[in-house]
């Protein structure tokens, strides 16, 4: 099934919230489909000072300093016929609504992850480490795997979104012949919502808790490690499924799961389908966590094709 279908179906199972949140691949290949490549139009312009050279024909970087996205929007808007303006428009239009959602999704997960600890903190206080098995217990509990499904949910939406903009850059880029595809990745790079260094350290904190507060549970039994070969015993997807599947008669647990669990099967089946590991393959987010994210990404960007 190609990426666009994979997401569509994705999409129309989401949250409700998140539905419209994700980047409408569809319309940005509709706007696509209506330029026409014109060879007396070339694309060349000083991306910084003259540090930087963009031609149709490919990127030369001579500066370390990357051009903002909203810098480079406008710099590639110019000269364009009016079907690839608005197909640009529309692009940034959609990184922008991407990163609003993640923002306001990542500042949420924050705040309700705390209320929560505050709340276990409290059982603590009274039960010590062993803690009764009280109504109030199972609320936390279930509080702690719904912000966990979500926050790794969020993960894959940066992973997901990241992609689709990747694939739909080549896809100008093939069509044209023009050289977006480098420097707007290398943009994208730097944009609220691929930096989830913060969201991921959320993860791992919240998953300090589920083994807290599930001691039997996997998490205490597959943890993961800068050490790849134990880190291929940890299965996020199996353990989430473990710990949710106790509130199985849960309506809103049960919905956050199987989103959840769909979003991870989309992000694993578009990796299959990729030969190669470079930087505009699928993030490294949603299946084994390593403490050093800087380092991974580190990765992506020196395997650029």
């Amino acid at each position: 099934m190609k990426f666009g279908k994979r997401l569509q179906c994705l999409v129309d199972d989401s949250l409700p919230e998140w539905r419209d949140k994700f980047i409408s691949y569809k319309r940005l290949k509709k706007a696509l489909n209506l330029i026409i490549p014109r060879d007396d139009i070339p694309l060349s312009f000083s991306l910084c000072e003259g540090d930087h050279i963009c031609t149709r024909h490919g990127c030369k970087w001579s500066s370390e300093q990357l051009p903002t996205l909203e810098h480079l929007g406008s710099l590639f808007c110019r000269r364009l016929a009016s079907a690839e303006e608005s197909f640009m428009a529309l692009l940034f239009a959609e990184i922008e609504k991407v990163n609003a959602f993640f923002i306001e999704k990542e500042e949420e997960f924050v705040i309700r992850f705390q209320e929560t600890k505050g709340k276990l903190e409290k059982l603590q206080e009274m039960w010590g480490n062993n803690l009764e098995l009280s109504q109030e217990t199972i609320e936390v509990q279930k509080a702690i795997v719904n912000i966990h499904g979500e926050m790794v949910l969020l993960e894959n939406y940066s992973a997901l979104n990241f992609t689709g903009l990747a694939k739909i850059i080549k896809k100008h880029d093939k069509k044209t012949g023009g050289g977006l595809r480098m420097p707007l990745v290398q943009c994208i790079l730097q944009e609220p919502f691929f930096a989830t260094d913060i969201l991921s350290r959320l993860v791992q904190e919240c998953e300090g808790v589920l083994r807290f507060l599930f001691p039997h549970s996997s998490f205490n039994h597959g943890r993961p490690t800068n050490d790849v070969e134990q880190a291929i015993n940890y299965d996020r997807a199996l353990i989430y499924t473990e710990v949710s599947g106790v509130f199985l008669d849960d309506d809103n647990v049960t919905r956050i799961r199987r989103n959840t669990m769909a979003a991870w099967h989309v992000t694993k089946e578009i990796r299959k389908g990729s030969s190669t590991y470079n930087l505009f393959s699928v993030p490294p987010f949603g299946d084994v966590e390593f403490d050093d994210e800087v380092c991974c990404k580190s990765v992506m960007m020196e395997q650029a094709c």
